[in-house]
């Protein structure tokens, strides 16, 4: 981020593992390619695991206390609308010990939805997005659910991230 004063957040890749898990998981790649994320993606899709991201100091913006779902994604939701650039490293440089929607707050997947619906009713609220944009979002999230609830939370969140990494590739 220092030789990028442009970018305001960056994220990066993860990995679940288990104790288990060969040391060979934890060698960083030497070469990695960033990926800077326009508005449209991370209003569709939220593409971090909060461990993985890193912001700028000096930003002005901070989780909001009083929310305990999805308060992370609203962040960098205000962050991005605000045209502060968003980029992810295709580097593994977190690592989780925990399946999402096993436990933790993701085990609560409709509070996770709920939040999910608030982030955009407060965007909009915010002036940051048209009321039509904010019903869409919302109808879009709630549609989301389908895969989750016929695939599972682990295969979902398995899903998310390959289309994400996959954006590296192009």
């Amino acid at each position: 981020m220092l030789t990028n004063p442009q970018i305001s957040v960056c994220g990066h890749a993860y990995l679940l593992i288990s104790s288990e898990d060969s040391e060979d998981y934890f060698k960083i790649k030497p070469n990695f390619k960033t990926y800077i994320f326009s508005q449209d993606e991370i209003i569709f899709s939220n593409p971090f695991v909060t461990p993985s991201v890193m912001l700028k100091r000096n930003l002005n913006y901070r989780f909001n206390p009083n929310q305990r779902y999805c308060e992370d994604y609203l962040l960098w939701l205000q962050i991005c609308l605000d045209a502060h650039q968003i980029s992810m490293l295709d580097v593994e440089l977190t690592y989780i010990y925990k399946s999402f929607g096993k436990s933790g707050l993701t085990r609560n997947l409709w509070q996770m939805k709920w939040g999910d619906t608030k982030n955009y009713w407060q965007l909009w609220k915010s002036n940051r997005i048209s009321f039509g944009k904010a019903i869409f979002l919302i109808m879009y999230s709630l549609i989301k659910v389908i895969p989750l609830i016929i695939f599972g939370p682990e295969y979902y969140a398995g899903l998310k991230q390959r289309m994400i990494m996959n954006k590296f590739e192009s």
